[in-house]
């Protein structure tokens, strides 16, 4: 699939725009695309890599979050 530009925007109507989209954007240059979905290949490439960072990280004070996360906030531990 191909990330279609949404619309010339300012960043700070970017940013509005993003927070309340359930989907991910990305900025370039003064364009919003939305991204485009991945393969079932890389979701398991990429759930393999996840399990195994986590499993590395176990008892550090570190999270590995998937891809799409978007929310950044602080996590318990």
């Amino acid at each position: 699939m191909e990330a279609r530009v949404l619309r010339r925007v300012g960043i700070d109507e970017y940013v509005v725009l993003d927070r309340a989209a359930s989907e991910r954007w990305e900025y370039v240059n003064g364009e919003a695309y939305a991204m485009a979905g991945g393969s079932p290949e890389h979701a398991m490439v990429m759930g393999n890599v996840l399990a195994a960072l986590k499993q590395a990280l176990r008892g550090k004070n570190s999270h590995a979050l998937p891809e799409a996360q978007k929310e950044v906030r602080a996590l318990p531990i």
